[in-house]
């Protein structure tokens, strides 16, 4: 979902050992529980069920995922409306919270008017939290066309304004998988990307043009791919508690 990233290098801070280890402490610490260090304890122990292929274990992993999210906001995740003012002229920022092949956990921060441009997540997961601002949501239900080259059936999911309350959503591979995104106000959301986007695995993000079918059978909406102009992210420095995979967690 990102294209023509730049890393600021003046705002990229190289961490000490010590830097490190006390971060480690400080997540670890009895005194700084909170949503956001319970969401990656529950990550850390549950990342290797996201591939499972039994459908009850991940209706239950994904169920109690959502419940997690549902505590955390923007302040836990340190990033606020100043960090939005702050983005270049695209206003699309991108915070990269941790990424393996696994999963990607990140923060996308939208001026308001910004649009990521309809896309997809094929053969993937996304469960996420609005945490400020609000947000038009148009989704898909989408199956492929013969002699489509690529093309795409979509039928109408959802056409929703999330906000300015923060929310919990999530997609699925089969459920609203094609989106597009608009900021209404000032926005950042959080995801959680299961498994993570892979060119190797046929998981590589296609974006779409998207107009009505007029050719008589049966309605819906053609989804093509298309190359979107103008459009970029920046990708900027994540300030909030940290993840790792491996990283002791106590109550």
């Amino acid at each position: 979902r990102t294209s023509g990233r730049s890393r600021p290098a003046s705002r990229v801070r190289r961490v000490s050992r010590a830097s490190a280890d006390a971060d480690r402490e400080h997540e670890a610490s009895p005194s700084t529980p909170g949503p956001v260090p319970a969401l990656w304890h529950y990550l850390r122990a549950h990342r290797q069920d996201f591939s499972d292929r039994d459908s009850a274990v991940l209706s239950s992993v994904f169920t109690t995922l959502k419940v997690f999210l549902e505590g955390v906001d923007a302040e836990g995740l340190c990033v606020g409306p100043e960090d939005v003012r702050r983005l270049g002229r695209g206003g699309i920022g991108y915070q990269e919270v941790y990424s393996d092949p696994e999963m990607t956990l990140c923060i996308f921060l939208l001026r308001a008017g910004a649009v990521i441009p309809m896309h997809d997540h094929p053969h993937m997961y996304v469960f996420g939290r609005l945490l400020f601002g609000r947000m038009r949501v148009v989704s898909f239900d989408v199956e492929p066309l013969e002699e489509g080259h690529g093309s795409l059936l979509g039928r109408l999911r959802s056409l929703d304004t999330l906000g300015p309350v923060p929310v919990t959503y999530g997609l699925g591979p089969e459920e609203g998988n094609v989106h597009q995104l608009q900021a209404l106000d000032d926005v950042a959301f959080f995801d959680v990307v299961t498994p993570s986007y892979d060119r190797r695995k046929q998981r590589d993000c296609t974006y779409f043009s998207c107009r009505a079918r007029d050719d008589g059978e049966g309605g819906g909406y053609l989804l093509t791919p298309a190359n979107p102009r103008n459009f970029c992210t920046e990708v900027v420095p994540y300030r909030g508690p940290p993840f790792s995979p491996r990283r002791p967690f106590v109550y």
